[in-house]
């Protein structure tokens, strides 16, 4: 028996000749046209060809020649034979680690076994178990929020940020969390009951408000921010492939947000801007209100222009205003560099503003002069 390897699972048929769809689970699915046979259920089937089709592949095997025959494979675990895929110096299969003990690189210490590695759309998770149970390298979300101003919120006490993993909700023992759409159609559909068990067990029983990071969503913005900051407890569900069973979303999702008109691998990215436009804004994680206040879009208004040393720079100077001392005279001029880049940028933000008198006072001013 050859040293066997999996390098996929097949997702359907394809087309009237008995093709196979299969979701690869290798670098690049060019592996695939490497290969003389896969192997399935411990059974060779010879490869007569295979193409790439988006981010999937396409496999014609020997001997199954229609739709029927090819329906029986749905849901299979594939595999390669290792010896038909010569390595570069220094590359290695990620089965041949498992069981490598993991070291921190600063200490020296043993920090536990690798277990598993997990597919994700940002980058690979190496499950390494140690005697503080499960540590996750790298973990995307922890990482970016673990750092800088969120991070050192964190440790204060101030706010708390938890990162679940759906994956370790699934009952299927391959941990699978999709499957094909009913209706037919291109990629795969988050499953309800893994969604609802990690669901369940972060609510704990109480009405934790859910929100389902998704391009149909309402457009995030500053005021949405501040209401999240509100509620004091929220729960970010991320999205993925073609998205998600409605049945879910019925259930469980109070609301659906999107952070603009265009389409993310994956909904963590989107979740930790929320996060951190959320969590920046908890009293103490700022040493000053005042830092957030002003800034673009908290009060309506994008942000007046900043400038530091040197005094000129490329023959450009700083405003003589900013230079004179007069805090009167600066907070006019930056509310007016404020109003009118709004105005300008933003026609939309500057036509839902309530102008006070002093506004505008300094917009006429600014107009009269020009």
């Amino acid at each position: 028996m050859p040293d066997l390897l999996e390098c996929g699972r097949v997702l359907n048929t394809h087309g009237i000749r008995g093709e196979i769809k299969i979701d690869p689970w290798c670098d690049s699915p060019v592996v695939f046209e490497q290969l003389s046979a896969l192997y399935i259920d411990g059974h060779p089937y010879p490869l007569e060809k295979s193409r790439s089709h988006k981010s999937f592949v396409l496999c014609k095997l020997q001997g199954i020649d229609t739709p029927e025959a090819a329906m029986a494979f749905k849901n299979k675990t594939v595999f390669l034979d290792k010896e038909e895929v010569p390595l570069e110096d220094g590359a290695y299969f990620l089965a041949d680690i498992l069981g490598f003990e993991a070291y921190d690189e600063r200490t020296g210490q043993v920090i536990g076994t690798l277990q598993e590695v997990r597919p994700s759309p940002a980058s690979d998770l190496y499950v390494i178990a140690g005697p503080q149970g499960e540590i996750l390298i790298p973990d995307m979300v922890r990482q970016a929020l673990g750092e800088s101003i969120i991070g050192r919120g964190q440790e204060f006490g101030l706010l708390q940020i938890e990162a679940h993993n759906i994956r370790d909700y699934t009952l299927d023992k391959h941990r699978r969390t999709d499957d094909y759409p009913y209706g037919g159609g291109m990629g795969m559909v988050m499953q309800c009951d893994p969604l609802y068990q990690c669901w369940q067990a972060v609510c704990g029983g109480e009405k934790v408000h859910t929100i389902l990071m998704s391009p149909q969503g309402a457009p995030f913005c500053q005021a949405k921010a501040r209401e999240l900051l509100g509620r004091g407890r929220f729960l970010l569900v991320c999205g993925h492939y073609e998205g998600v069973d409605q049945r879910f979303i019925d259930e469980c999702v109070d609301e659906e947000i999107s952070l603009g008109d265009f389409v993310l691998t994956g909904g963590e990215i989107a979740a930790m801007a929320i996060t951190d436009a959320v969590c920046r804004m908890v009293p103490g994680v700022l040493a000053d209100e005042t830092s957030f206040t002003e800034e673009s879009h908290f009060s309506g208004v994008l942000e007046y222009p900043q400038y530091t040393r040197p005094e000129v720079w490329h023959g450009r100077p700083v405003p003589p205003v900013l230079l004179s001392g007069h805090h009167k005279n600066i907070q006019a001029w930056r509310r007016l560099q404020s109003l009118l880049r709004t105005r300008e940028r933003r026609p939309d933000l500057f036509s839902q503003l309530t102008l006070s008198p002093e506004d505008e006072k300094l917009l006429a001013q600014f107009d009269g002069a020009q």
